[in-house]
């Protein structure tokens, strides 16, 4: 993993005994400066783009798996079909839950026309996965 101007050294033993050697990686940063700013980073999912994010990226490897801070994730997504609710939705959660310790976050929705909504919501930190970033640009400094 890298952080924004540490040298990190990562040693891999694989837990194969036929496989019985040590793979070292060293990876360092310099000019840390595009780290500390804002990034457009741009999403996929298995059909094309889902949406983008916009965050400060604070760590990643080489398979573009990033940490990031302070986040504003938006995306666009067919409108709700007109159903009946199941009697098991819509219930609320039992205190002592995962969700009463760490608060979901709230999606707020926004109709663009056509069937389609705009869904936007903040994540004060969020790990992506590499496969899923189509590209990442620089939107503030």
């Amino acid at each position: 993993m890298i952080v924004a101007g540490l040298e990190i050294n990562i040693t891999l033993i694989p837990f194969v005994p036929w496989a019985c050697r040590k793979i070292e990686c060293n990876f360092t940063i310099t000019g840390s400066d595009d780290l500390n700013c804002k990034h457009q980073i741009i999403t996929r999912n298995d059909t094309g783009i889902r949406g983008y994010l916009q965050a400060n990226v604070i760590a990643f490897d080489k398979q573009w798996n990033l940490a990031l801070t302070d986040v504003l994730e938006v995306w666009k997504r067919k409108g709700p079909r007109k159903r009946k609710v199941p009697p098991g939705l819509g219930t609320p959660v039992r205190k002592g839950t995962a969700a009463a310790i760490s608060p979901i976050p709230v999606v707020t929705e926004k109709p663009l026309g056509g069937g389609i909504w705009e869904c936007s919501r903040h994540i004060p930190q969020l790990m992506v996965r590499g496969e899923h970033i189509v590209i990442i640009n620089i939107v503030e400094r």
